[in-house]
């Protein structure tokens, strides 16, 4: 591992706190699995989960989730799951995409390419992206966290350990 990246790693909080959002016309909290297993993998890393939030696969209730979360004291990370894929009432990726000034060139290849390696052809349908933005000086990045659609699956754009 290069210097710069041990440095990085070095440098970097031990835990960071979080919110979570799914976007879900059909989905609870009690029926969130996506939304729960981001949840559990940001525990497991020494995160804390400082809001969770389901909110309905419209533009202005995603964009206002996202904005008031942004510009909490607490919360320096947003995860966003759910609402990703290519069907007509699917906004969750245009919506925040309007919202971010930063990419991170590369993160949704790589996703792609490793779920790929796990559920097959199905990958293409992954909208994985992580950007960020500077938000009123809070920090915005991470769509699409579990990266299958509906937010089922065992990976998370979340910061690992």
């Amino acid at each position: 591992m290069s210097g710069s990246v041990t440095e990085h790693r070095g440098a970097a909080p031990a835990s960071i706190p979080c919110g979570v959002v799914t976007v879900s016309d059909t989905r609870t909290l009690a029926t969130d699995q996506g939304g729960d297993l981001v949840v559990a993998r940001l525990t497991q890393w020494g995160h804390v989960v400082a809001r969770r939030e389901l909110v309905p696969d419209e533009p202005d209730r995603i964009t206002d989730v996202i904005q008031q979360l942004a510009q909490s004291q607490v919360v320096r990370a947003i995860l966003v799951t759910g609402g990703t894929g290519i069907r007509p009432r699917d906004h969750t990726y245009e919506t925040v995409r309007r919202m971010l000034d930063s990419d991170i060139p590369g993160y949704g290849e790589l996703f792609r390419m490793l779920s790929y390696q796990e559920i097959g052809a199905a990958a293409m349908l992954i909208r994985a992206d992580r950007t960020g933005c500077d938000c009123d000086d809070a920090r915005l990045s991470s769509r699409d966290p579990a990266g299958h659609g509906e937010a089922s699956g065992p990976r998370t754009g979340a910061p690992g350990p």
